[in-house]
């Protein structure tokens, strides 16, 4: 009878450290999880961190009207007035002064960006170089009158080898 009850305080005891062990399993799996999750979301916001080397917004404005006008604002991209089916064009430039090659995206946004489109994106410019970007703004002949404007954003990024 001793033996009996041996027995059954040690399947106790087996059955008791069972759902023990699953726990400090599961605990540990969980904080291992919770590490992983950390460092990756590190990893990323740190690499877009370094990544991004500048960002410039710059304000684009033109009007579609009778006649054509002309405007020499140089605080925006301003394409003046074009008449419908007509166009405008400006252009600026881009200098990389970094000790690395930079990647460069342009974006442009707002109810001028379907009408506005520039002659390179994606560029990739190497150290001590600058390049001429023109924004072209046409007029479609379906286009009411009237006053168009948006955001371009120049986004610099570092050129990773």
């Amino acid at each position: 009878m001793n033996n009996k009850r041996k027995k059954i305080k040690n399947e106790i005891k087996n059955k008791v450290r069972y759902p023990v062990k699953i726990k400090r399993i599961l605990l540990l799996t969980l904080i291992l999880s919770l590490i992983c999750y950390i460092t990756i979301i590190s990893t990323i916001f740190l690499y877009s961190y370094i990544n991004i080397v500048d960002i410039y917004y710059i304000p684009l404005a033109g009007k579609i009207g009778e006649n054509i006008g002309l405007n020499s604002n140089v605080d925006m991209i301003n394409f003046g007035r074009v008449t419908k089916g007509g166009s405008s064009t400006r252009t600026i430039t881009i200098s990389n002064d970094e000790i690395f090659p930079v990647k460069i995206i342009i974006q442009n946004k707002g109810m001028i960006s379907s009408y506005v489109s520039t002659s390179d994106n994606d560029i990739v410019l190497d150290t001590d170089k600058s390049i001429k970007i023109e924004y072209f703004f046409t007029a479609n002949d379906n286009l009411p009158f009237g006053n168009y404007t948006g955001i371009s954003k120049i986004i610099i990024k570092r050129k990773w080898i």
